[in-house]
C-alpha cells in the first residue's frame, strides 16, 4: 500500500513538474511571438525615420529579451526536435543582430521580414508540442496575449505594405491578420466582465475600431507617427485586461 501511495505521489509530482514546464515554455513562446513582430515593425519605422535613436535602442533591448526567452525554453525542453529549433532560432537572432549592425536598406528590410517569419514558424512548432488543455481563464489570458502579438504583426505588415516592400504578400497578410484580430476581440466582447469594467471594455473596442480603419490596406492614411502610438495605447489597455485574467488563474 505504501509503495502504491509513493508511486502515486511521484506520478503527481511528475505531472505537476511537466505542466509547470509547459507553462514556462508557453509563456516564453508568447513573449517571442510578440518580440519577433515588434522589433521588425520598429526596424521598418527606423528605416523611414532614421533619426529616431530611441527606436534603435528599443530594438537592441528587444534582441536581448529575445535571447533571454530562447534560453529559458532551451533550459526547459528536453526533446531533440525542440532543441534543434531553438538552435536554429538562436542563429536567426544572431543574423538579426548582424543586420542591425549594418546600414538599413531595402535588402536588409526584406531580410528582417523573412527572419521574423522564420522565428514565428519555429516558435509555433514548439508551442504545439508543449501546449496543454487551458482552463477558461487561461484561454482568455492567452487571448489578450494573442491580441498584443497580432497588433504588432498587423502593424508590421501595414507599414511594409505602405512602404512598397513585397506589396502583394504584405497586403494579403495585413487582411488575414486583421481577420484574426477581429475574432480575438470578439472573445473579449462576449466575455462577462464585471460591471465596473464595462466602460474599459467599451473603450478597448472603440480603440480597436479606430485602429482597424487606419490599418486597412484600402485606407489612404499612412502616418506611422500617428498609427504606432495609437496601437501602443490600445496594447496598454489590453495589458490591463490581461492583468485581470492573470489574477483569476
Amino acid at each position: 500500500m505504501k509503495k502504491i501511495f509513493l508511486i502515486y505521489i511521484i506520478l503527481v509530482s511528475l505531472g505537476y513538474s511537466s505542466t509547470r514546464g509547459s507553462v514556462e515554455v508557453i509563456q516564453s513562446t508568447e513573449n517571442i511571438r510578440y518580440i519577433s513582430q515588434k522589433l521588425v515593425k520598429d526596424y521598418l519605422y527606423l528605416h523611414k525615420y532614421n533619426h529616431k535613436h530611441s527606436i534603435a535602442l528599443g530594438i537592441k533591448k528587444d534582441i536581448i529579451k529575445l535571447g533571454e526567452n530562447l534560453r529559458k525554453i532551451s533550459a526547459t525542453v528536453s526533446d531533440e526536435s525542440s532543441q534543434g529549433i531553438i538552435e536554429f532560432l538562436s542563429y536567426t537572432k544572431d543574423q538579426i543582430t548582424d543586420i542591425l549592425n549594418n546600414k538599413i536598406d531595402k535588402d536588409s528590410v526584406l531580410l528582417m521580414l523573412d527572419n521574423s517569419e522564420a522565428i514565428l514558424e519555429g516558435i509555433d512548432s514548439i508551442y504545439r508540442v508543449y501546449k496543454y488543455d487551458f482552463t477558461a481563464e487561461e484561454k482568455m489570458f492567452m487571448t489578450t496575449k494573442r491580441i498584443e502579438y497580432l497588433l504588432e504583426r498587423v502593424t508590421k505588415f501595414h507599414i511594409a505594405f505602405k512602404m512598397d516592400f513585397n506589396t502583394k504578400v504584405n497586403r494579403a497578410n495585413t487582411i488575414e491578420t486583421l481577420g484574426l484580430l477581429e475574432k480575438e476581440f470578439d472573445k473579449i466582447k462576449k466575455y462577462k466582465y464585471p460591471v465596473e469594467m464595462k466602460k474599459q471594455i467599451a473603450e478597448i473596442l472603440r480603440l480597436w475600431k479606430i485602429n482597424r480603419a487606419f490599418l486597412e490596406p484600402k485606407s489612404d492614411i499612412f502616418v506611422p507617427t500617428l498609427i504606432i502610438p495609437s496601437v501602443i495605447h490600445l496594447e496598454k489597455n489590453i495589458k490591463n485586461i490581461a492583468l485581470y485574467h492573470s489574477k483569476k488563474l
